[in-house]
């Protein structure tokens, strides 16, 4: 009897072991994954990942063909303390323009583009709420016609 509980403790020491070693390897291939088991550093991924995903989703960057106007919209709930729209031209740094982001009571921009040349541009804009900074880029195939454009 004495032998055979000191050969199942041995086993079952044998057993810890074997899973201490395979727990521990699967750790570090987590680590090596991008996973991480600190909640705290968890959280802050998550935190991230839903500001940029947020950020992307308050923009609202249209062309408007017919009018010959872009049209810049956030969401109501967005206060802007200060903002500008920069657009890139992408083949001639002489033609880029800047304009002070300005919104209407609807939280919205029209910007007449009579005059840009018709190119591929890089609208990009940043503002500020009160808190936090953000931006948003689009490249829009700008094409300007001669039609009046509708007033605002």
């Amino acid at each position: 009897m004495k032998i055979t509980g000191k050969i199942s403790i041995v086993i079952l020491a044998i057993f810890l072991i074997g899973f201490a070693l395979k727990l521990r390897y699967n750790l570090a291939a987590n680590v090596g994954n991008g996973l991480t088991t600190n909640v705290s550093e968890y959280k802050i991924k998550t935190a991230d990942v839903a500001d940029e995903q947020q950020n992307k989703e308050d923009m609202t960057i249209y062309y408007a063909v017919d009018a010959n106007t872009v049209i810049l919209s956030l969401p109501q709930s967005q206060m802007v303390i200060r903002g500008k729209v920069f657009f890139v031209h992408l083949n001639s740094i002489e033609k880029n323009r800047t304009f002070a982001l300005k919104l209407d009571p609807s939280n919205r921009m029209f910007i007449p583009i009579d005059d840009f040349e018709k190119a591929a541009w890089q609208v990009n804009v940043e503002w500020q709420t009160k808190d936090k900074l953000y931006s948003k880029e689009r490249i829009l195939n700008i094409q300007p016609n001669n039609l009046t454009r509708p007033v605002h």
